[in-house]
């Protein structure tokens, strides 16, 4: 199954930055991923940084696993505090932010210049997670 994304666009009539996204995505260096879901994954890091940029944290990036029993090495998530909650002294604000994971090839480094820029200019502890995990672990809870 092929997309077709000139007929999407004419079907759809999308935003303009939508349509710009979709062309540069589909066309031109476009590749298929058919087994290769980590090649998949840094394809959708590299557009993702295309699309969004970078940002640069002042503060500290943490990478963790939090241990489960459905997820052998653990659920990875990544913790971006900004220096400026350290300065304020008191706890920051929190907010935990579950990645959609774009059915397995997508992650929370696709967020990662969203994460950055949130948690600096609100001055929080912005949490990721892909959601995926949790999908697996809701799975898990109720299969028979």
């Amino acid at each position: 199954m092929s997309f077709n994304v000139e007929e999407f666009i004419d079907v759809y009539k999308p935003h303009k930055e939508t349509v710009d996204y979709l062309r540069a995505k589909y066309t031109g260096d476009f590749k298929a991923f058919d087994d290769d879901v980590e090649a998949a994954r840094q394809a959708a890091v590299d557009t993702a940084t295309k699309f969004a940029g970078t940002a640069s944290l002042d503060g500290k990036e943490t990478e963790l696993f939090v241990p489960s029993e459905h997820v052998p090495d653990g659920i990875p998530v990544t913790v971006y505090t900004p220096e400026v909650c350290r300065q304020q002294g008191a706890p920051p604000t929190i907010l935990v932010y579950f990645h959609g994971g774009g059915n397995v090839t997508k992650d929370r480094k696709t967020q990662a210049t969203m994460a950055i820029r949130l948690a600096t200019y609100r001055a929080l502890q912005f949490v990721s997670f892909t959601k995926l995990y949790f999908n697996i672990f809701y799975i898990n809870q109720f299969s028979y």
